[in-house]
């Protein structure tokens, strides 16, 4: 994933971006979390935190909403004086530790139980066309002269 490490919050764009520990959070919130915020869809961090005065305590029967409220309430205003936003490849808890191909598919690549009999068809030295063959048979999509309804 992209992450974003704030900075001055010019560029970190506020429902999109990976800037804080809660992801995304268009994702977190949902399509209504513009409206129900009032932080218009294209903001940039820093005019969202400029916005509003987030130290108030809040009110939203929304848990998502108070998470994301409570959130802000942490952050410091951004300033001009700071250097600009980066952005790099990774998990947002993982900072600091370098790039990892591994982590990163892991975390992009839906992940499934491993099949009881995946070491019988996929084995280290079986030739890959017979593999494929057994793995189709297996799973009953091999076509054979039944299926194909010639009419004979």
């Amino acid at each position: 994933m992209l992450r974003c490490e704030l900075n001055d919050g010019n560029t970190a764009r506020f429902w999109f971006d990976n800037w804080s520990i809660l992801g995304c959070l268009k994702d977190y919130i949902g399509d209504s979390g513009p409206r129900i915020m009032g932080i218009p869809l294209q903001s940039t961090v820093r005019q969202a935190l400029n916005a509003r005065d987030w130290s108030a305590q809040s009110r939203s029967r929304n848990g998502l909403i108070r998470n994301v409220k409570d959130l802000l309430r942490t952050y410091d205003p951004p300033d001009n004086n700071m250097e600009s936003d980066v952005y790099s490849w990774g998990e947002i808890n993982q900072a600091g530790r370098g790039f990892s191909t591994r982590i990163i598919w892991e975390s992009l690549r839906p992940s499934t139980q491993r099949k009881h009999w995946s070491k019988a068809v996929w084995c280290k030295f079986g030739v890959p066309k017979h593999s494929f063959t057994f793995w189709t048979a297996n799973l009953n999509r091999l076509p054979v002269k039944r299926d194909w309804q010639t009419g004979e």
